[in-house]
């Protein structure tokens, strides 16, 4: 039989377990913030915790969805975009916690720069993804299996790009994730959360890409430059003759030019994909009709200014199908 004291006594433990779920879910709105739809950069505190990163934009895009609401971004440009050296002003941003670096030979310089800066640390990204080392060798290794190549050697320097691949994206997210969990482990779990909310996106990304580029799978790729190679491994994309190009290397450059004119010649219905540094000049004062077989892609993003890292993979694969002959 229920008695009026029981009753009272209910209630009250009824209206204390609601009192403490709002009271948790308050705490919890002032803790954690809401996601946001932006870019990753809005939402920053007073108080952010400064994170620094290297030139390429895309990096400092992955840093800003991982750590928004806590984290504000800073960009820190060497001196020379082609040397890269160290910046000539010399400024680092006040209460700096964390520098990210691409890797040791975009920002080398980054160790010695940032050497007794209180407070701060180095992280080079390219140390901790593991496609540039036997994943990425034996995923090229794999995508050469029914190409017929002018040259089979595979190089560490194909691995060495990983950010072209959305699965080096979604490496770099996750060790982003694990540094500003370590900086700031309150909200270490918020980190992380964003991380896979990107990582997910990221892969859906890639989903979407490899539909896309269905129309290049019916040519004959000639690949230039060992970013390519990646690009098209990673969307299952076999290439039919790899002949790089060295500006650095006058001799090697020079015959890999007449190489690939006499690889067009031999088969007027393949293509030829460039990075920014292509010598197209040179390839269309042999035949002018070499200029349509060639596609000039910025395919590291060193040109990119403030493009998203999505905005620049979804740049690569729309100048690829849109400049197909």
């Amino acid at each position: 039989m229920r008695t009026p004291l029981s009753r009272t006594i209910r209630h009250s433990i009824l209206f204390l377990g609601v009192f403490i779920f709002v009271v948790g879910v308050f705490i919890a709105s002032k803790e954690i913030p809401l996601l946001s739809k932006g870019n990753g950069i809005d939402a920053v505190p007073d108080h952010p915790i400064i994170i620094a990163a290297t030139s390429f934009p895309f990096l400092r895009d992955i840093i800003a969805h991982v750590g928004k609401g806590y984290v504000a971004v800073q960009t820190i440009h060497g001196s020379s975009t082609i040397s890269h050296s160290a910046p000539a002003d010399g400024v680092v941003p006040k209460n700096m916690k964390a520098f990210f670096a691409l890797n040791a030979n975009a920002d080398g310089w980054a160790g010695n720069f940032f050497k007794g800066v209180q407070g701060a640390s180095v992280y080079t990204v390219s140390d901790y993804i593991t496609l540039r080392a036997d994943a990425i060798a034996q995923m090229l290794a794999a995508n050469d299996s029914n190409s017929s190549l002018a040259s089979s050697t595979l190089t560490q320097e194909q691995g060495g790009y990983f950010w072209i691949s959305p699965r080096g994206g979604r490496e770099m997210t996750s060790y982003v994730a694990r540094v500003l969990g370590t900086i700031d482990p309150t909200h270490s779990v918020f980190y992380f959360n964003n991380a896979y909310e990107y990582e997910y996106q990221l892969n859906d990304l890639g989903s979407t890409l490899y539909d896309q580029l269905q129309p290049l799978r019916s040519k004959k790729v000639i690949v230039t430059a060992p970013g390519w190679d990646l690009f098209l491994a990673t969307f299952d994309i076999h290439p039919f003759a790899r002949m790089y190009t060295n500006p650095d290397a006058d001799q090697t450059y020079q015959s890999s030019v007449s190489a690939i004119a006499q690889m067009l010649t031999l088969h007027p219905d393949a293509v030829v994909l460039g990075d920014a540094t292509f010598p197209l000049n040179a390839l269309t004062a042999i035949n002018q009709k070499f200029a349509s077989q060639t596609i000039i892609v910025d395919v590291y993003g060193g040109t990119t200014t403030d493009a998203s890292y999505v905005d620049f993979l979804k740049r690569i694969v729309a100048e690829l199908v849109q400049s197909l002959p």
